[in-house]
């Protein structure tokens, strides 16, 4: 399910909600007499008055700063790590030994490419389970350090884990008030083992999309048959870590640019 088109910056959609908010301050300290043609200039006190020429003020609690305004527009990337027991093996590893150390290597060098003012969030599922290891925020330190503790074991419950995904940048979606964009990034070597009959797997993607989250599914030396291929936004593969490493770059690539009739705030 790829977007239809692609055509407004995500850098104008920044500088018209600034422009709106500036418009809205200069509103409110524009007097009632001020109209359209009247030059700029101090206002002077009537004839005879002593009252010194003002300046209507916005009360300074009512002026947002710049800093949440920044944060409301910010992008988010959450993280589904697949760290299943088929993570250990070599093949398509490379020079890295493992799919599990080739997924965190690229992970790492994708980190690199966000910018420092976007959210990201991490979930696992290995060895120690399948669990939120980092909340969608700032802490790239606490999302190094969960992706280099991975230990690839277990199964590959992917529509538990879409699920939490897709939960958490509801979530952030609210706090945001409709503002920024919302990735949900899968990196997977196999099928969920936890699709049940009814399409668990399915419902989760749906979900997750109906509340404005873009899937994208990366699958590592699986090739393209895959079930996330049909609802993600993008699906790539990677047969080596190289390849892993771009088809994460390009998801912050893909989306510098936003397609207007999807963006809430205007």
């Amino acid at each position: 399910m790829k977007c239809a088109s692609h055509r407004l910056a995500f850098g104008t959609l920044r500088a018209r909600f600034l422009l709106g908010a500036l418009l809205a301050v200069s509103a409110a300290c524009s007097g009632p007499g001020d109209q359209a043609g009247t030059p700029p200039g101090p206002r002077s006190a009537p004839p005879g008055s002593a009252v010194a020429p003002t300046t209507a003020m916005v009360p300074e609690e009512d002026i947002e700063p710049v800093a949440e305004v920044e944060a409301k527009l910010a992008r988010n990337f959450y993280f589904v790590l697949d760290g299943s027991g088929s993570m250990s093996a070599g093949d398509c590893a490379g020079r890295l030994g493992t799919k599990i150390a080739a997924a965190v290597w690229a992970s790492e060098q994708f980190l690199q490419s966000v910018e420092p003012g976007a959210n990201v969030g991490l979930f696992v599922f290995d060895r120690a389970g399948d669990s939120e290891r980092v909340p969608l925020g700032g802490d790239r330190a606490a999302f190094l350090g969960a992706l280099r503790e991975t230990v690839a074991d277990g199964k590959t419950p992917l529509a538990s884990a879409i699920r939490a995904g897709g939960a958490a940048l509801s979530k952030q979606r609210k706090r945001q008030l409709g503002y920024g964009e919302y990735h949900l990034i899968v990196v997977t070597d196999g099928q969920a083992t936890d699709d049940k009959p009814g399409g668990t797997l399915a419902r989760a993607v749906r979900e997750a999309g109906a509340a404005g989250t873009l899937i994208s599914t990366i699958g590592f030396c699986l090739g393209r048959d895959h079930d996330l291929r049909e609802g993600s936004y993008a699906y790539r593969t990677a047969d080596d870590p190289e390849q892993l490493r771009e088809a994460l770059r390009a998801v912050t690539a893909e989306t510098e640019s936003y397609d207007v009739s999807s963006f809430e705030g205007l």
